[in-house]
């Protein structure tokens, strides 16, 4: 795991009331017609930014893989190759530090 030496914030992650872990980790993309890589780009208890060269429209219900965990959630927004992806539950906290 890459954990970035950069604590980029910008103002919405500002207003956020749980911290980010902000990381360059590999993970899967599972959705229906198939398993693509992914790279998970942040990640907090109730949700993730990742990048994929695979187009996924916003609405989306995916699945995400990094390390041992998977998660269940719903692409809440899309910049460019770059995806907002909201969980349908938390994550504990314990998962955020771990992944640090």
């Amino acid at each position: 795991m890459m954990v970035l030496a950069q604590d980029w914030q910008d103002e919405e992650s500002c207003r956020r009331e749980v911290a980010r872990a902000i990381l360059a980790f590999p993970g899967k993309l599972l959705l229906s017609e198939g398993t693509f890589d992914c790279v998970l780009d942040d990640l907090s208890l109730g949700g993730a930014r990742f990048s994929c060269n695979r187009k996924i429209d916003s609405g989306r219900e995916v699945w995400l893989k990094f390390d041992r965990f998977e998660v269940f959630g719903t692409v809440t927004w899309v910049h460019g190759r770059q995806y907002g992806v909201e969980f349908e539950q938390r994550l504990a906290k314990s998962v955020i530090i771990e992944m640090r």
